[in-house]
Formats: structure tokens, sequence, C-alpha cells
């Protein structure tokens, strides 16, 4: 699981359960399912799913409710281990709520 990218946020946020109003894309699709990790300081919170032949991925939380972020703290995305062979051009959008 490679480090795909990884925000820290400036203000304390809130993210609606299941990410609520999240948005991904991928310009090329996978040839298999791919899942990535959505990771807050290093720990896993949810997953973003690509389906086989997919371009729009599917949010999903672990816990179950929102998500709350303080300032400071890192929303990162990983990569499967091992990569799908073809998934690139990646373009996701969170959509939080200041709190």
């Amino acid at each position: 699981g490679a480090l795909l990218a990884q925000v820290v946020l400036t203000r304390a946020v809130s993210f609606a359960d299941e990410f609520a109003g999240a948005w991904a894309y991928a310009g090329v699709s996978a040839t298999a399912e791919a899942v990535l990790d959505v990771h807050r300081n290093g720990s896993p919170i949810g997953t973003i799913t690509f389906g086989t032949g997919a371009s729009a991925g599917t949010f999903a939380t672990s816990g179950g409710g929102a998500e709350t972020f303080a300032a400071g703290d890192r929303l990162a995305l990983i990569n499967q281990d091992p990569a799908d062979a073809t998934l690139a051009d990646l373009s996701i959008t969170f959509l939080g709520k200041r709190t």
C-alpha cells in the first residue's frame, strides 16, 4: 500500500457517514476491483472502491457515522497492495463541513 495523496487540514472538518457528497473518478479504469484506504493520521477510517472497469468510485466509512478531523490532522489515501495494473488518472473530492 503506497501513499497516493495526503492533505493536512487547516481547520476542523466533519465528513458525513459514507463520505456522502464525495466523488471519485478514474480516467483509466481498473482491470479488477481496486480498493483505496482512507486514513486519518495513519489509521484507516474508510475506503474508496472502484469496481472492475468502473470509472466512478464508491465511498464507505469503517465505523459508520461521521468522521471528524481536527485542525492539523492528516487525510491520506493509500493504494492497495499489489496495486491494480491499470487504475490511473484519479480525481477525488471530499465534501466536508467545518466544525
